[in-house]
């Protein structure tokens, strides 16, 4: 049912839960609609009887564009100590920037969908007995196309000394959202900074080639594929990027060990007859449809991989349906909560397996068409079942 909200209101919604032993107040969407001031104050309780309750006071500062999430006063039994929020602010042009209590967030936490002018914030868990602030600033045409690869410790992967001349080397550097950590995720297989390609010295394929930047050339050297696991893949040599403590990139047998994860900015994640994993109607609500549809570029077809295994979209996870393991069961976007039904391994022929099942993500019938929903079936090795993160 549309729910039409004035200028500067505020609308609060969770996953449908009744009790909070079902599931405590962890995840909370924040719906403002830009073009004025708003306030409002969010009653909590443990959803049994008429026992302690606790409140938080939201505010939406319109000439500023933030939100502020006051802290809790009072409490209950079972209440969430901390909390995630998704922010969704309509009536909104793209952000160039958004900051979480002063700190700027990478390119994963935030989207912008320029059909419903709606941006979409994703922050961590954060302390409910303490006020925060999320702020944008600047004006974009749209979503970015590079930013911050973030790595295990919180560096960024970055050319050093933000020079962009050939066989400059890539290392780890603290993030500042300079030019030289400004990364694309792969598109066409070539990895970008600086206008330049992310490339295995001399075509070499040994462990400990060094990764370094050079004009782009669409040789193999350039060609990366990034997995669901957060590694980067060089398929020329069948190893990974990976930034030993203190070095320099290079290849490496890949281990998915934490000098091989990566958090790239999101991506499309491809699939077949040349569309896109697009989440139905850009709507995060849980429960939402999964399906292909014409790559756009938009929130509802940026997709991260944190190196979990999960695949996240407008800070929601690729989840199987109600965890179950049959044949042709569809997949949807749900709260993220580690289980079997959001982890997927990408196989080296393309597809996107789910262990828990057994089975790959698949467009039924390999139709290829837009509105196709998207399922689980047994891997087959077919086009149907080809998928990767990039264009």
């Amino acid at each position: 049912m549309p729910v039409l909200v004035k200028s500067g209101g505020i609308l609060p919604t969770r996953t449908d839960y009744t009790q909070n032993q079902q599931q405590p107040l962890t995840q909370l969407t924040l719906s403002v609609a830009a073009g004025a001031d708003g306030s409002f104050s969010l009653y909590q309780d443990s959803g049994e009887g008429t026992g302690p309750s606790a409140t938080t006071p939201v505010t939406w500062n319109d000439a500023g564009r933030t939100l502020t999430v006051g802290a809790a006063t009072g409490t209950y039994p079972g209440a969430a100590t901390a909390r995630a929020y998704t922010l969704r602010l309509s009536n909104a042009v793209a952000p160039t920037a958004v900051s979480v209590d002063g700190a700027q967030l990478p390119e994963t936490a935030w989207a912008y969908n320029p059909d419903s002018r709606t941006v979409t914030v994703n922050t961590a868990s954060l302390p409910v007995g303490s006020a925060h602030t999320v702020t944008l600033t600047g004006s974009a045409a749209g979503n970015p196309v590079s930013g911050e690869v973030l790595g295990p410790d919180g560096r960024c992967l970055a050319v050093r000394g933000g020079i962009s001349a050939d066989r400059q080397p890539i290392e780890q550097q603290a993030c500042d959202h300079s030019a030289g950590q400004l990364v694309t995720p792969p598109a066409g297989g070539a990895v970008k900074v600086l206008g330049k390609c992310l490339d295995a010295a001399d075509g070499n394929t040994a462990a400990g080639t060094p990764v370094q930047l050079y004009t782009c050339n669409t040789t193999g050297a350039q060609s990366w594929q990034l997995r669901a696991n957060g590694t980067l893949v060089n398929p020329q040599s069948g190893r990974c990027l990976d930034v030993p403590a203190g070095g320099i990139a290079q290849l490496a047998d890949c281990s998915a060990a934490a000098t091989q994860v990566w958090r790239f900015p999101p991506a499309q994640l491809s699939g077949p007859g040349g569309q896109c994993a697009d989440v139905a109607g850009a709507d995060p609500a849980s429960a939402t449809a999964v399906q292909l549809y014409t790559c756009n570029s938009s929130d509802a077809q940026r997709w991260s991989a944190p190196g979990d295994g999960t695949l996240r979209a407008l800070g929601k996870c690729l989840d199987v349906n109600n965890g179950l393991t049959a044949n042709n069961t569809p997949v949807q976007l749900w709260d993220c909560n580690a289980s079997g039904a959001q982890t997927w391994v990408m196989q080296a022929d393309g597809s996107l397996l789910n262990p828990q099942s057994g089975r790959c993500l698949d467009d039924p019938d390999n139709a290829g068409a837009p509105g196709d929903r998207l399922r689980i079936h047994d891997c087959n090795q077919t086009a149907a079942q080809h998928f990767r993160l990039g264009t």
